[in-house]
């Protein structure tokens, strides 16, 4: 069954739906043992830096912690809502106990309010960040512009970081681990063939180019593919020059084809934003 749409146009508050019931014995806190605490299921979040939770368990074992963490009950165990950290800080130092707010919330909920946190996060790589706007626009059932708005960015900003996901998996590592930037990362999308994007990939990175430079890396790889002939019998030719240009101006996957009736030029985009971003460009 379908959700509805959250209300939008509040920034972060908008995606962020409270829970259902006040704390327990609100305004209070409660002692939970640490050991019936587990991670929230949903969490995106699949690294945490050992240096940072050891900064973060020094901090709390020389001032206390400052802020409870959030938990939900399920079943014989506490999940984490709010708080992750700031579990695994206090699993380091070795304690028993763990200060806790606890809060009903539905799955739908624990998914948006972790991904919404992860989303704020100072560490956050350009992947993570592109996964967690897929899922919250999918969950949510949200349009870029939607999405854009209740986050307050710009649609081109949310677009453009999704396009990301359509990278091949190693060329995302290269992302992910700050070998390759966005911008150059996005401009190999140009290229169809996945080894071919691959093998410039790593050629970018080892002649540490920057962004202008992997578009025209790209262009000049492009006008150096085989002319296209669609049909052997209809003798028409699509000029490499000719495809390199067309790659310039529209910037978006496209195939041209040609035959004895004319040429077909294909634009192929994935969602309606991408489609509208892209007219609003001519």
């Amino acid at each position: 069954m379908s959700q509805p749409k959250r209300a939008l146009g509040k920034g972060l508050g908008a995606l962020l739906k409270t829970s259902n019931t006040n704390p327990v014995e609100e305004g209070k806190i409660v002692l939970l043992p640490l050991s019936s605490v587990v991670p929230n299921p949903f969490q995106p979040r699949s690294h945490f830096s050992t240096e940072s939770i050891q900064e973060l368990a020094d901090s709390i074992d020389k001032n206390g912690l400052l802020q409870p963490i959030t938990v939900r009950q399920s079943g014989e165990v506490w999940q984490i809502v709010y708080g992750e950290r700031r579990f695994r800080a206090y699993t380091l130092l070795g304690r028993s106990e763990i200060p806790a707010y606890i809060q009903d919330y539905d799955d739908q909920q624990m998914l948006v309010n972790a991904l919404v946190e992860n989303i704020q996060r100072e560490d956050l790589n350009p992947i993570e960040e592109a996964v967690s706007y897929q899922r919250l626009a999918q969950e949510l059932q949200l349009t870029h512009e939607e999405l854009a708005s209740s986050l307050s960015k710009s649609r081109t900003y949310i677009t453009n970081s999704l396009r990301l996901l359509r990278l091949p998996v190693v060329v995302l590592d290269y992302v992910k681990n700050k070998v390759l930037s966005p911008g150059a990362a996005r401009a190999l999308l140009a290229i169809e063939s996945e080894e071919l994007l691959k093998k410039a990939a790593n050629d970018v990175i080892v002649q540490g180019l920057n962004v202008r430079q992997v578009e025209n890396f790209v262009k000049d790889l492009l006008s150096k593919r085989p002319e296209t002939k669609s049909r052997k019998s209809s003798g028409r030719l699509v000029s490499a020059s000719l495809q390199t240009h067309l790659q310039d101006k529209i910037k978006v996957p496209f195939s041209i084809n040609a035959n004895a009736h004319g040429i077909r030029l294909e634009l192929r985009f994935e969602t309606e934003e991408e489609i509208e971003e892209f007219l609003s460009s001519i």
